[in-house]
């Protein structure tokens, strides 16, 4: 290689620790590892394949460079979008995870290998038996690759929500949580309600997808709540509303704090993700909360050792957190990607899927006006 190509190839390399620095700011090692990934690693490991593969086959080393640099700017994009995308498609639960994750990391090494060899059979065009030695070098550049990228990405994920939790069956521990359950089914068209361990029932079917639940203000009764569905219709910021249970929650029966303060002044409840809302219990029974689209954290000031900070945040499992609701007694309820509704035991820090759905509307037992059957406006 010439002297003057090293200026070249390196130019979009000086700014890395630049980009880390900033990537750090974030505040999510996923996110500062996933950009200095896909931005400026890729160059990196593109040039380091290149320069081996030239000096491996005889092959010009500028052009050889820099087509792997491409390479592998594609292959580090699809791979994480194609890696992402099937990871969702899989039956993930938080008793499932870990045995499918060994199933997600082959996906992406076979999509690596996938998407580079074609590249690597154009590189060696003019070499006799190009296909076998364009094969044999694919393995070997993508597993040293891929083996230093798993690394990478390990170090930056958090999986803490499943390793510092104990993942029980919902009967271990739903019995003891006085509460119900509102929520959206799979499909988007129901909504069911179901104790923390009983079975679920249907109370609302929608003609079209429902959005969101939502408990607002009763226009005719101004001390009681209903229970609406936000359905996927109309404009943005004029959806339409259909009452799943008319007048159903009293604040004066079921106290509600958001935050730690009285919500009888709010109109709505439940609106946006990632707030912490305690039921008939002010002060959270001494919990101190903090929570984001991916994250809980909480701690108990007079008792160091209750604090935690718990995700799952990897590319094989960026899973938001949404819809947290503290519950008498030390219960936390967690909506997990949008897919899975999971009971938390703050003292034992046991885990458990109550049901798979979203938007959960979580209620005291003792609170409830369940009076109708099955409502509907088709």
């Amino acid at each position: 290689m010439k002297p003057q190509f090293f200026p070249r190839v390196s130019l979009p390399l000086l700014g890395f620790p630049a980009a880390l620095a900033g990537c750090s700011a974030f505040g999510s090692p996923l996110v500062a590892s996933t950009m200095l990934h896909l931005l400026f690693g890729s160059a990196l490991m593109g040039v380091c394949q290149g320069i081996l593969l030239a000096w491996w086959m005889r092959l010009p080393e500028r052009r050889t460079i820099y087509l792997f640099i491409g390479v592998n700017y594609l292959c580090s994009w699809v791979g994480w979008i194609g890696t992402y995308a099937f990871a969702r498609v899989l039956p993930t639960t938080i008793y499932s995870f870990w045995s499918y994750l060994p199933l997600i990391v082959a996906f992406a090494y076979l999509l690596t290998l996938a998407l580079a060899w074609p590249f690597v059979a154009v590189a060696l065009s003019e070499i006799h038996g190009r296909k076998l030695k364009s094969f044999s070098a694919t393995v070997l550049l993508q597993t040293v690759s891929f083996a230093v990228i798993v690394a990478w990405y390990w170090s930056g994920s958090d999986f803490s929500l499943l390793e510092d939790t104990h993942q029980v069956p919902i009967s271990a521990i739903g019995a003891t949580s006085p509460a119900r359950v509102f929520y959206i089914a799979p499909g988007g068209h129901e909504v069911l309600t179901q104790s923390m361990s009983g079975a679920p029932e249907l109370v609302y079917r929608a003609p079209g997808v429902i959005a969101s639940l939502e408990v607002r203000r009763n226009r005719e009764r101004p001390g009681r709540w209903d229970l609406v569905a936000i359905l996927a219709t109309g404009r943005i910021d004029n959806p339409e509303v259909d009452v799943v249970r008319p007048a159903f929650l009293s604040p004066l029966e079921q106290p509600i704090y958001v935050n730690g303060q009285s919500v009888e002044d709010l109109t709505t409840l439940y609106r946006g993700d990632s707030v912490v809302a305690g039921l008939g219990v002010p002060d959270y029974e001494g919990w101190r909360f903090d929570s984001g689209a991916y994250f809980v954290s909480g701690w108990k000031e007079e008792d160091p050792g209750s604090r935690f900070l718990w995700s799952m945040n990897s590319p094989a499992a960026l899973w938001g957190l949404s819809r947290l609701t503290y519950l008498p007694g030390g219960f936390l309820i967690i909506c997990l990607q949008d897919e899975q509704i999971c009971l938390l035991d703050l003292a034992t820090r046991n885990l458990a899927l109550v049901a798979h759905g979203r938007s959960p509307v979580v209620v005291l037992e003792s609170a409830q006006s369940l009076s109708g059957g099955i409502t509907s406006n088709s």
